[in-house]
């Protein structure tokens, strides 16, 4: 696919090239030189513990048989990561679990040494007044999981003893705002809740506040596969675009597929595996990642770093014959998760992806053109700045 072609209004036209993430005003042919997002490491994902005071259903730790007793010595450990090179250029480090307020001292310390930003994940069950009081007086960021506002839409959040988490979770919330404490909210599709997600998310944004409110697709574990949820988990984004100026939190999975619209840039990787980011095991392995190199699993002896750049969107377009050659997305979707396109489709693509991008992608485009059609702006022919399309989208 070279060009997508809009006729305006009889005389003028706007052209998008799915390839760059560019449009053009009445210039077919425009000279254009692909913008590809870095792929510098500088993000660390430690692991401190896969220990957990929970068995969530759909947990990748216990679902995927990654579960061990170790626990990192953050404070001696440190010493080795300080005098490494590459450590220098980190810029973020988002800790996970199992679950992470379990070693708050671990934390502590972190918080205490790194000058650059830090985030974790927490079931929220944990969090104390010492520990609200220490992030609100931190850059740290805390990112609780929750599935939505009312305890119904929590029952796959358990403890090990199957008694229901939500009421030790709303707690730890209140906690974090009576603190002033940044906080996002992690939730996760389930089919129990899916179909009324979008109205979810609208209640926890105006009850809690929080700066950021994820919603993701399950990965794959054994007996949660959820293949199906693709399709109502697009409908639920393609609803939160359409309402993305009634919702005060970021949405990222909006955010990540179409900010290179909004750059016009060329997203290569979904997942920066072996990019962007690295992670650190609680026996002080560093991996790209804990679900692809998984010791029990032969996964990391066939996904290769030197597959994953073959099989990227924008290397499997140069067949013309390809699908992703004719899609609109090809910029902007990067393949989903390596490690989900093995264990459902076996191929390094998360082909649900396929289900989920272009449609958003092209609602989007549509968004931009109409506001051509009805000349909300006025540029000279030629390539379009992409912070005029960034204005456009999310204005």
């Amino acid at each position: 696919m070279k060009k997508v072609e809009y006729d305006l209004d009889g005389k003028n036209k706007l052209y998008f090239f799915p390839e760059y993430n560019r449009f053009s005003f009445n210039d077919s042919n425009p000279e254009i030189i692909a913008d590809y997002y870095s792929d510098s490491l500088v993000k660390l994902r430690l692991e401190i513990s896969h220990l957990c005071n929970g068995r969530c259903k759909y947990c990748l730790v216990y679902g995927n048989n990654v579960e061990k007793a170790e626990i990192l010595d953050v404070k001696e450990f440190w010493k080795y990561l300080v005098s490494q090179e590459w450590f220098k250029n980190i810029k973020k480090i988002f800790i996970i679990g199992g679950e992470p307020l379990l070693h708050f001292d671990e934390i502590s310390y972190i918080i205490d040494n790194f000058n650059g930003k830090i985030s974790f994940s927490t079931n929220g069950t944990l969090i104390t007044k010492e520990m609200a009081k220490k992030f609100s007086e931190s850059n740290v960021k805390v990112y609780i999981s929750l599935d939505g506002p009312e305890f119904e839409d929590n029952v796959n959040r358990v403890y090990t003893n199957k008694e229901f988490m939500y009421p030790d979770i709303i707690k730890g919330i209140n906690l974090l705002k009576e603190y002033n404490v940044k906080f996002g909210i992690f939730m996760v599709a389930t089919p129990e809740t899916v179909n009324r997600a979008a109205d979810m998310i609208f209640k926890l944004d105006e009850k809690y506040s929080p700066i950021r409110i994820g919603y993701n697709l399950p990965h794959w574990t054994p007996g949660y596969k959820n293949n199906g949820l693709a399709e109502e988990f697009r409908d639920v984004l393609l609803d939160l675009y359409k309402n993305r100026k009634r919702i005060k939190a970021e949405i990222p999975q909006l955010k990540w597929r179409l900010n290179p619209l909004c750059e016009g840039k060329v997203k290569k990787f979904s997942c920066g595996l072996h990019t962007t980011q690295t992670t650190i095991l609680p026996d002080k392995s560093i991996i790209r990642c804990s679900k692809i190199d998984n010791e029990k699993d032969d996964l990391k002896l066939r996904v290769t770093n030197e597959l994953l750049d073959k099989n990227s969107p924008i290397e499997l377009a140069k067949d013309t014959k390809s699908d992703c050659s004719k899609c609109i997305a090809l910029a902007c979707c990067g393949g989903g998760c390596p490690f989900d396109g093995m264990k459902r489709f076996n191929c390094l693509t998360d082909k649900r992806e396929c289900i989920i991008t272009p449609p958003l992608v092209k609602m989007a485009i549509n968004n931009v053109v109409e506001k051509f059609k009805n000349q909300e702006i006025s540029v000279p022919n030629g390539l379009i700045e992409p912070d005029i399309i960034n204005k456009l989208l999310w204005s």
